[in-house]
C-alpha cells in the first residue's frame, strides 16, 4: 500500500526542550493508524507540525507525494488534509447546521459555480450539512447554536466538519476524550465509515482499548521521538513501549 503522509526527521524545540526531535514515520494511503505515547511524548506537537500551525525546525512532511513543509495551514486544508482539535473549536453562535457548513470548500471558482443562484447553492450545501448530521443521529439538533450542545454532540461536530472539508487525510486529536461509552462506539463507526470512503485516518489518543481495536498500525513516540511501528500486538508486547509508559523493562 503507498504511504500518503511521509514524516522525516522532523525536529521542533520550544525554547532549549525538543518536543520532536527527530522523528520520522509513515501513514498508508486508506488506512486508521494510531499515534501514542505517554504525556508529553510530542503527539500534539507532531498534530501541529503536520496541521501548519507550527514550523519545524529540521526535516520534511510529504503529503501525497508533495512537499508540504513551508504551505500555510490554508493551503494543506486545500490539499485534502483535515484536523479534529483536542479542544473544541466549534462556533458558539453559529447553529449546528452552520458549523458544519462553514467547513465546506469554497467552490466559487469551478466554472459551473458562477451560474448557480447564491439561494440555490446555500441550499445546496444546507442539504449537505444536514446528511452529514444525519449520519451520527443529532439532525434534529441542526438549529441549536453551538453553546447550546452538549460536549459530545460538540465532538461529533468537530469529526464531521473534517470530513465536510473533504479531506483525504483526517487527523483527529484525542476524538473520545471526555465522552461516555455509547459516543465511543458511534465514534468508532464514524472513523470506520471514514475509511470505507477510501479516506486516510491519523488518530492521537490516550484510550489503549479504543486505539488497540481500531488502528491497523500504531506509531509510538516518546521524548520528541518515534520508538516503536507496528500492528496493535506488536506494539502491546514492545519492550522499548512497555518501558515508555510503564518504567518495565524486558
Amino acid at each position: 500500500m503507498k504511504d500518503l503522509l511521509e514524516i522525516e526527521n522532523i525536529t521542533k524545540a520550544f525554547g532549549g526542550v525538543k518536543a520532536v526531535d527527530r522523528c520520522t514515520f509513515t501513514v498508508e494511503k486508506n488506512s486508521i493508524t494510531g499515534l501514542i505515547g505517554p504525556n508529553g511524548a510530542g503527539k500534539t506537537t507532531m498534530f501541529n507540525i503536520i496541521s501548519g500551525l507550527l514550523k519545524a525546525e529540521e526535516g520534511n512532511i510529504y503529503f501525497n507525494d508533495q512537499n508540504i513543509s513551508k504551505l500555510s495551514p490554508y493551503k494543506r486544508a486545500l490539499l485534502g488534509l483535515g484536523r479534529s482539535y483536542q479542544s473544541i473549536r466549534i462556533f458558539p453562535e453559529l447553529t449546528a447546521l452552520e458549523n458544519i457548513m462553514v467547513a465546506f470548500q469554497d467552490n466559487r471558482e469551478k466554472l459551473w459555480h458562477s451560474f448557480m443562484p447564491l439561494k440555490k447553492h446555500q441550499k445546496r450545501q444546507e442539504k449537505r450539512a444536514m446528511k452529514l448530521l444525519e449520519s451520527v443521529g443529532i439532525e434534529e439538533k441542526s438549529n441549536l447554536k453551538g453553546y447550546e450542545l452538549s460536549y459530545g454532540q460538540k465532538k461529533l461536530i468537530e469529526i464531521l466538519r473534517a470530513k465536510a472539508n473533504d479531506s483525504s487525510l483526517i487527523l483527529l486529536d484525542e476524538p473520545t476524550a471526555g465522552i461516555n461509552p455509547t459516543l465511543i462506539k458511534q465514534v468508532t463507526t464514524i472513523i470506520k465509515d471514514f475509511q470505507k470512503e477510501e479516506k486516510t485516518i491519523l488518530i492521537v489518543e490516550h484510550n489503549m482499548p479504543f486505539i488497540m481495536n481500531l488502528c491497523e498500525k500504531i506509531v509510538v513516540m516518546d521524548r520528541g521521538t518515534n520508538i516503536a511501528d507496528g500492528k496493535p500486538k506488536e506494539i502491546q508486547n514492545n519492550p522499548k513501549v512497555l518501558e515508555a509508559y510503564l518504567g518495565i523493562k524486558k
